[in-house]
């Protein structure tokens, strides 16, 4: 799921609509560049950040069974082939109006991507709760942000009749999905929640799981796609949320990332 993010200082006076086309072309760039095996799976999104400069972070998954509905089913960009799609992409973006922009791109493994395809059903674990007690002992910084479409930002009807401000109203709905994740996996610190306004988004609601887990101690698939699933039905049921595009990313350690200048 390649998906292209700029980051922008808080105080930039940056485009927008300029910010947004430069994430489409330099996504179609890495797209065609990495051979993506779906034509349709990109993504982009604007935000802002405490960061000084602009970076523009390309992130996307690998692995054996990325695609399973297309031929190859594996994803595995070669390290030349990354750094041949940093490059490109640094010339888009001198080419546009928005200099001096670092490059970094991120692939990601062991990790489970869900969009929303509909209502999700509150799902059942495979596992027992002390594997998954087990699985939540190994992990450090658990943590959630959740981020939110233009479209959402004004909130809810519900949140409007209630008189609730819309930063309120969805750190209410983050906070619910990080003590779920805190009772399902018990880990040592509770996840901890952050809610994130974009300025632009293809996605109304994203949600990223994170955290840091040791090499051998990898929360296993069926826990992953677990997680999401239970993410999404509570996205689904409730009224602020349950409306629009949504997607849930579980991530664990750290990326192989490559910065390009």
């Amino acid at each position: 799921m390649p998906i292209a993010i700029l980051e922008i200082p808080k105080d930039s006076q940056t485009n927008v609509l300029q910010a947004k086309e430069l994430c489409e072309k330099a996504g179609d760039c890495l797209h065609g560049i990495l051979k993506v095996p779906d034509p349709e799976d990109k993504e982009n999104r604007v935000v802002r950040s405490n960061l000084e400069g602009t970076t523009l972070r390309m992130s996307f998954t690998i692995g054996p069974n990325e695609y399973p509905d297309f031929e190859p089913t594996s994803f595995f960009p070669t390290k030349d082939q990354i750094e041949a799609a940093g490059k490109s992409v640094l010339t888009i973006i001198k080419e546009s109006q928005l200099g001096g922009t670092q490059v970094v791109i991120e692939a990601w493994r062991d990790t489970t991507f869900a969009p929303r395809k509909g209502e999700t059903p509150e799902p059942v674990s495979l596992m027992s709760e002390e594997t998954l007690r087990e699985i939540g002992g190994g992990l450090n910084k658990p943590r959630i942000k959740m981020i939110l479409s233009p479209q959402k930002r004004e909130g809810s009807s519900f949140s409007k009749e209630q008189n609730l401000s819309s930063e309120i109203e969805y750190q209410g709905i983050a906070s619910e999905i990080s003590k779920h994740m805190t009772e399902i996996l018990k880990p040592e610190n509770a996840v901890t929640a952050e809610v994130e306004f974009a300025d632009s988004a293809d996605t109304d609601i994203s949600v990223e799981f994170d955290c840091e887990v040791e090499p051998n101690k990898l929360i296993p698939p069926e826990v992953r796609e677990y997680m999401a699933e239970s993410v999404l039905h509570i996205l689904d049921s409730n009224r602020s949320t349950k409306d629009g595009s949504g997607e849930v990313w579980i991530r664990q350690g750290q990326p192989e990332r490559s910065v390009i200048n």
